[in-house]
């Protein structure tokens, strides 16, 4: 996994500055000093010896291979190392004498080539892949300078020697993830890993230095990610998915998953500037869907009935299912139930997300009304189902949620048609089928967007025939009732027609 927000630490080792006199004589040696990410070492001709001596006849010499030694500072624990990182280079070495030389050892020349004062400076850049905990690079500069007779219009010479070198991690920083360390999920042993939610929006960045000229390409991986979901307000009378799409070219790219596993995003950058090479990067990590999940429904049957004080053909009399935090819904031919639970690492404080039920329909009506055969108009059309969420409606706005606690909630519906008069004299109900997806929608992290994601739907459907039968109604017959589990993490449900007593419409 890359790094987040580590860096690298440099320390020095080596170079020597030797400096003699000539009256009195004598000869004696410095260490170079670090300060930050620099080494240096200076020397004056003549000044050494105790008491050191005054400026004038002598030499200095500057001399020694530098190694700069680059160790990784994590952030957060058990972060990893990056997978690549630019090294920068800057080396000065200069001389005023009578006579001397330098060289910063990255091969700059030494200008002017001839004169009593001469400096060779110059930079380096680097690329360095798979850099780890910790990794050296040496430089050998050097300066010399002897001063005699002060030919050069000086009352000394000089000779030094700076050496710069500073490290800059490339990786993708992840945010709106939560950083796992090995032991705080129970049986988990291997190292950190950064988590989200299934609904929370993660942002990718790529960290590396800003030249001009850098280009970036993104992908990613597992997860099923996706960009936005939207269900127009107030009622739902839309709902339309947002794909992510591959191949973004900006600094940073979000996504937001749908399906628990592996996920990783990928970045694939051109570095120019001095480096003018491409580099692959990722981010990797994990999703998460809600533990302790339960989804659950009991059936009733196709009958004709007086749910609410009158004549009804419908599916009716389903059995309780006890629903701890909303009372059953009354009358239901279908009752269906539901638990999804935001692990506690996962919960923000007092935020720890929500869900709801969300019915499509494909409505399948028809009737004999005084010998002509009519039907809905809009048959065969998915759409939502009353309303969004899905009718009873839960606590809370907006939109209406459960909270993603251990606490069950209930959801139920009584499809049917009131038999108010004996025309018309035939009703069916024939391929009538609905589709129940449990929507769950996170806790938002790092002022990041959630958006609602579908945990798992079932599919149920009803049918059957009564008719006027001279004195009463007659039937069922046939009759057909059934549902059955689709999957889990299905996709999202999208519709473009909401289903609502305004547009149940018959039609010749």
């Amino acid at each position: 996994m890359p790094s987040e927000a580590g860096y690298y630490s440099v320390s020095f080792t080596s170079g020597n500055v030797h400096v003699t006199d000539a009256d009195p004589p004598c000869a004696e040696d410095f260490p170079y000093q670090s300060s930050g990410s620099t080494r240096s070492g200076v020397g004056i001709t003549g000044v050494c010896g105790t008491p050191p001596g005054l400026p004038g006849a002598g030499t200095v010499d500057c001399t020694g291979t530098l190694t700069a030694t680059f160790t990784f500072v994590p952030e957060w624990a058990n972060e990893e190392p990056p997978p690549y990182a630019v090294v920068y280079e800057l080396s000065e070495a200069s001389c005023v004498g009578d006579s001397g030389d330098c060289a910063n050892g990255l091969g700059h020349p030494a200008v002017p080539p001839i004169g009593f004062a001469k400096t060779s400076m110059g930079e380096r850049w680097t690329l360095r892949a798979n850099p780890g905990s910790s990794f050296s690079i040496t430089v050998t500069p050097s300066a010399s300078s002897v001063w005699a007779t002060g030919v050069c219009g000086e009352s000394e010479g000089e000779a030094s020697v700076s050496y710069t070198a500073e490290c800059y991690p490339v990786y993708v920083k992840l945010e709106g993830t939560l950083k796992v360390y090995a032991g705080s999920v129970p049986g988990q042993t291997s190292y950190a890993k950064h988590e989200c939610m299934i609904g929370q929006q993660v942002m990718a960045t790529l960290v590396c230095p800003g030249w001009p000229d850098n280009t970036r390409s993104w992908a990613v991986e597992g997860g099923n990610p996706f960009a936005d979901y939207q269900v127009a307000p107030p009622d739902g009378d839309s709902a339309s998915l947002l794909l992510y799409s591959q191949g973004q070219t900006g600094q940073y790219t979000t996504a937001i998953f749908r399906e628990s596993g592996a996920a990783k995003f990928q970045c694939t950058a051109f570095l120019g500037g001095p480096i003018q090479q491409q580099v692959t990067v990722k981010g990797d990590m994990v999703t998460v869907t809600p533990e302790d999940a339960v989804l659950e429904f009991e059936l009733g049957d196709v009958k004709l009935g007086y749910p609410m004080g009158a004549l009804w053909f419908g599916l009716l009399d389903a059995d309780p299912l006890f629903g701890e935090y909303q009372d059953e819904p009354a009358f239901a031919g279908i009752r269906y139930r539901g638990r999804f639970v935001t692990p506690v690492r996962h919960r923000l404080g007092p935020y720890v997300g929500g869900w709801h039920f969300v019915q499509l329909v494909s409505p399948g009506r028809f009737r004999l009304n005084w010998g002509n055969w009519q039907n809905l108009l809009n048959n065969g059309i998915q759409g939502l189902d009353l309303r969004y969420p899905t009718f009873p409606e839960p606590p809370g706005f907006p939109p209406p949620r459960y909270p993603a606690t251990t606490i069950r909630a209930v959801g139920g519906d009584g499809p049917g048609q009131p038999l108010l008069s004996i025309q018309p004299s035939r009703y069916r109900t024939d391929g009538e089928t609905m589709k129940v997806y449990a929507m769950y929608e996170p806790p938002a992290r790092d002022g990041l967007a959630v958006r609602w994601v579908p945990l798992q739907v079932f599919s149920w459907g009803w049918g059957g025939e009564v008719w006027w039968d001279v004195t009463h109604w007659a039937g069922p017959s046939p009759k057909n009732a059934w549902a059955t589990f689709s999957q889990a993490h299905p996709p999202h449900p999208q519709w473009s027609l909401r289903h609502h007593a305004g547009n149940l419409v018959w039609i010749p």
